[in-house]
Order: C-alpha cells, then sequence, then structure tokens
C-alpha cells in the first residue's frame, strides 16, 4: 500500500486507487503542500500498480511457469503473460494541475522479446496532459452553465496558461452523444404519475443563402427559429420522489408533436401495465389527444389547478377609481377562495365548493367565473386516482397529484440553462444544455434519489475531458 509522508500525516492508498480519490484526496491541502504532494501520492500509485501487475517486489526473479494473463499486453509479440514481463525504469511526463505543473515519473514495463508493453493505469490516464483537479474544475463550471469563453479565462489567470477552447469545447460536445443516448433510455422504474409541459427556446436554421464576412470568407445566413422542449417529470406519490425522466425538442406543441413524445415514454416502459395511472399538464393544446391515442382511457389527464387559479386571477376586473391595496387585498381574497375549492375531500365536496364560488362573484366578475367553470371538470380526476390508491391501502398526497409545481421548478433550472446559449446553432449544443440544467435542478434537491438522468450526467461529464485517472 503506498503511503506518502508529509509534516503533519500520512497518507494511505490501497492498490488500483482512482484518480478520484487521488485529486480529491491531495486537494485538501494548501497550495505550497498541494505542489509537493501530487506527483509524490500519483506516482507511489504508479509504482504500486505496477508492482502489483508484476505481482513480484523490485529484483525478485520472474517465475517461469506462472501462466496468469494480465491487463497489458506487448506490442511486438502480444504476449499477456506476466512472466514475461519486467521493470524498465520511468519516462518523464508532466501534468497541469490546479497548482501548476507538475513532474511524474511514470513506470515502464518490457516484454522478453524486446517490446513495449503498454499498460492502462488508474492513477494516469493515458496520453492525458491535464490533472483530475483541472478537470473538475471544468465540468463544475459547464455544469454551471458557464461559457466557454468564461473558463478559458478563469483558468488562464488561476494556472498562468490556458487551455484551448477547443479543448474545452471538445469537452461539451462529448456530452452530445450520450445526451442523445436518453431517448432510447429504459425506465428502470415506471412512476404511477408523470407530469408534462414545454419550454421555448431558439435554434439558428440555416436560409440557404450565404453571405461574406469581413475576411472575405463565404459564410451560411442563419435566421432564429422556435422549438419547444417537451418535458417529462415522474412522480413516486407514495415515497414523496421524483425525477426527470426524458425530454424531445419539437417544432411546437400540437397533437403530432405531443404524440410522438408521449410514443418515446412507452417505448421506454412508461405503461399501463406496469402502473402508470396518471398525466398532469397545464391545458396546452394538443395533449389530451396525444394522451388518448397513445395510451387511451387506461391513463386520466389532469389539468393543473394552479394553472387553473391563475387564469380566473387574470380574468379579474377592477372598478374605476379602485385604489391599488384594495386591489390586491381583492385579488388575495379571490385567489384564497378559489384554490380553496380543490382543498375538499370528494369531487362532489369540490364541485359544491365552485359553486359556492360562482355564485358569490357571478355578479361582479361574471369573466373570471366563466373561467373557473370552464373544462372545471378535468380539474377533478386526482380525486379518483387518489381514492383508488386508498383502496390499495396507499397514501398519495394531493399536493402531488393535481398540479405541475414540481416540473415548473425544475424547467425554472433548464430554462435558465437555455438562456446563457441566447440561440443555439444545432440541437447536439441545446440538448447538451437541456442535460446540464436537469443535472443543476437534481444537484439542488440533493443526490439522495441520483436519478438515472443525474448518473447519465454525471458520466458522462466525467468521460467529456482527457483527465488522468
Amino acid at each position: 500500500m503506498p503511503s506518502i509522508h508529509i509534516p503533519a500525516s500520512t497518507i494511505q492508498f490501497p492498490p488500483g486507487v482512482s484518480h478520484k480519490e487521488i485529486w480529491s484526496t491531495i486537494a485538501r491541502y494548501n497550495l505550497t503542500t498541494y505542489q509537493q504532494l501530487a506527483p509524490q501520492v500519483i506516482n507511489a500509485a504508479l509504482e504500486e500498480e505496477r508492482d502489483a501487475l508484476l505481482n513480484r517486489e523490485r529484483y525478485a526473479r520472474r517465475e517461469p511457469w506462472d501462466e496468469q494473463q494480465v491487463e497489458a499486453h506487448c506490442h511486438r509479440c502480444n504476449s499477456q503473460y506476466r512472466r514475461d514481463f519486467r521493470r524498465d525504469g520511468h519516462y518523464l511526463r508532466g501534468l497541469l494541475s490546479m497548482g501548476g505543473v507538475i513532474t511524474l515519473s511514470v513506470p515502464e514495463i518490457e516484454c522478453s522479446c524486446g517490446g513495449y508493453v503498454a499498460v492502462s493505469y488508474r492513477a494516469l490516464e493515458k496520453w492525458s496532459r491535464i490533472g483530475g483537479d483541472v478537470g473538475e474544475r471544468v465540468r463544475q463550471r459547464i455544469s454551471q452553465g458557464a461559457s466557454l469563453r468564461e473558463i478559458e479565462e478563469e483558468l488562464g489567470e488561476q494556472l498562468q496558461t490556458g487551455i484551448g477552447l477547443k479543448t474545452l469545447n471538445d469537452a461539451v460536445m462529448a456530452l452530445e452523444k450520450a445526451a442523445c443516448e436518453l431517448d432510447t433510455t429504459k425506465l428502470e422504474e415506471c412512476p404511477p404519475v408523470v407530469v408534462l409541459d414545454g419550454i421555448w427556446a431558439t435554434w439558428m436554421v440555416e436560409t440557404g443563402r450565404t453571405r461574406k464576412d469581413k475576411k472575405g470568407r463565404r459564410r451560411k445566413v442563419k435566421r432564429g427559429q422556435k422549438v419547444v422542449v417537451l418535458v417529462a417529470l415522474g412522480i413516486w406519490p407514495e415515497r414523496e420522489e421524483w425525477k426527470i425522466l426524458a425530454w424531445h425538442i419539437a417544432p411546437g406543441e400540437d397533437e403530432a408533436n405531443w404524440s410522438a413524445f408521449l410514443t418515446q415514454l412507452q417505448e421506454a416502459g412508461l405503461k399501463v401495465e406496469r402502473g402508470l395511472k396518471l398525466m398532469i399538464a397545464d391545458g396546452a393544446g394538443g395533449i389530451e389527444a396525444a394522451r388518448q391515442m397513445v395510451y387511451g382511457p387506461g391513463v386520466r389527464l389532469q389539468r393543473c389547478v394552479f394553472h387553473k387559479v391563475r387564469n380566473v386571477l387574470k380574468a379579474l376586473r377592477w372598478e374605476r377609481g379602485m385604489a391599488r391595496q384594495e386591489k390586491q387585498e381583492y385579488r388575495q381574497r379571490v385567489a384564497q377562495e378559489v384554490s380553496g375549492i380543490w382543498d375538499g375531500q370528494s369531487e362532489a365536496e369540490a364541485l359544491e365548493r365552485m359553486r359556492a364560488v360562482v355564485d358569490k362573484y357571478q355578479l361582479e366578475q361574471p369573466e373570471a367565473m366563466a373561467t373557473l367553470q370552464r373544462d372545471f371538470e378535468a380539474t377533478l380526476p386526482f380525486y379518483r386516482v387518489q381514492g383508488e390508491a386508498a383502496s390499495e391501502g396507499k397514501l398519495w398526497p394531493a399536493r402531488l397529484l393535481r398540479t405541475t409545481s414540481l416540473l415548473e421548478r425544475a424547467n425554472r433550472e433548464i430554462r435558465k440553462a437555455i438562456r446563457r446559449g441566447c440561440a443555439w446553432q444545432s440541437k447536439g449544443g441545446l440538448n447538451i444544455r437541456i442535460w446540464l440544467g436537469s443535472l443543476g435542478y437534481h444537484r439542488h434537491k440533493g443526490d439522495s434519489q441520483c436519478p438515472s438522468v443525474y448518473k447519465m450526467a454525471q458520466t458522462a461529464l466525467a468521460q467529456a475531458l482527457p483527465i488522468s485517472r
């Protein structure tokens, strides 16, 4: 086990320690100690890995009868038998870390045929010139939505050197393939409740024309085009857990686009036979018809209660000369009474409360009351779903069954990430930014649930830069 001594403590690592454990350990020390410690720790881990690979101490003889094959091979004879391998000194290699450039002594192995033996060390990635701490900093800033130029400037100031924009861009674009694979990701567990909503964004599309820039180069002329990101969030009411399931970039929120998204979810495992009971939406056009076409009557659609209350308040009309304070108090009173409709214990009680509110405000607010009564029955399916769950001995809180609020919070993070780009040049770039926005949302709500999207984003971000490992 490698052991590194520094003035105040001793660091020990098990054989085969990963780059993440090494960098997270040495990052706890001050800069001076850090610069001395990083090469010592990594060199010791590399030596330990080589010793474990060869399974013998320095100067010990090889055993000709050893038939064990290892995860290394000779470039000349392709042998993988460790009996053929021997130590062959070290070579020096520079590595950029947050403490500056450090020099490592990387162990080499030679085959008995004289060929070079290729070894993939866990403590150091092959061909890497960027330390794990730098890679972690880049991944952190990317997940926070920082632009490539901002990251380049920050690292330039801290390291007195720079990582090129191309390297940073490659780190982001490496996520595109993994992000697009979400379309085919199978759901490990089907949620009983799914919330649906859309976020509008802008991306640039080619017009078919070209122009000359200031240097005389021909450039394609593009224009902005609005697209909508359809997002689905799954809820497990009994456990009070939720996570983003998937998203789909579409030209609009019509029936065809919602049908395509719901079909994608169904193929991923969101099915009635797996326990899907309810969908919640804000009443956007096309969702109801798409649900009927893809799922039929087996899945109920709940109209968001919050959106219904908001629409009623928007329809309020004020008497001329009414003071601002009076308007606020009146609005609050109406909001409290309207939102209290769905606090009833049954569907019948909710209908009775609605009629009482309409009778009270019909004469002074006819337009708002017409808005309240319009499609009111669409706000009540959660009662039936909640009752069915109760008959099975399950307690499903009503607050998780009647609004899109949980998804609205997630959409705030996604929208924040999207707006940093203003207009996106490609679908891949937009997909990545949506992914990072969902990563930010799940980070804010904690890692305990660690949803599949969050896990996949972490994995892809960790593979996006050639960091040491």
